[in-house]
């Protein structure tokens, strides 16, 4: 999958979940993130983008294998916002609506770090370093990384810290 055994990815806290909450577990019909459970409710259908999908830990990242009826690439059309939302938050109901890609993805490709010879370093709350390479590169992916599918042609490879902030201190150069 390209993710690190890890309490934070999907696979331990559904079997968290099926262990010390049987009951709620019985009664789910599906996992989703919020993305998608945002995208149910404002356009009638829940997808999810390859980025999201791969940092879920669920995802075999070398097939792009998982349910076809819900996993899409990141330019996937959305369709049209339904009248009722657009008008509620002054949107115009024309515009298309994409898939999209998971706030890490979008943080690498936002820094225009696209080229496999740059790397882009996010902090925040955590910190993550990414990497852009061909999926077609086919290098053992260093332990303790994790390798997510950015879309059809790139992984982002990286690593990450859940806990980070940094302080900047300015002086007078003189």
């Amino acid at each position: 999958t390209g993710c690190a055994i890890h309490p934070v990815y999907v696979p331990a806290k559904i079997r968290w979940m099926r262990e010390n909450r049987a009951g709620e577990f019985a009664r789910t019909d599906r996992f989703c993130s919020v993305k998608e459970y945002l995208q149910a409710r404002l356009f009638g259908n829940a997808v999810c983008d390859y980025s999201l999908a791969s940092g879920s830990g669920l995802l075999n990242i070398r097939t792009l294998e998982w349910d076809a009826e819900i996993l899409v690439p990141p330019d996937h059309p959305l369709g049209r916002l339904g009248k009722e939302f657009a008008r509620k938050i002054g949107l115009d109901p024309k515009v298309p609506w994409f898939a999209g890609a998971g706030d890490g993805a979008c943080s690498s490709i936002g820094s225009g770090c696209l080229a496999p010879h740059r790397i882009s370093c996010m902090v925040g709350t955590s910190a993550a370093m990414r990497r852009v390479v061909p999926r077609d590169d086919r290098r053992k992916v260093p332990q303790g990384l994790w390798c997510y599918v950015l879309d059809e042609r790139h992984y982002l490879l990286g690593g990450a810290i859940n806990n980070a902030w940094f302080t900047f201190a300015c002086g007078d150069p003189q």
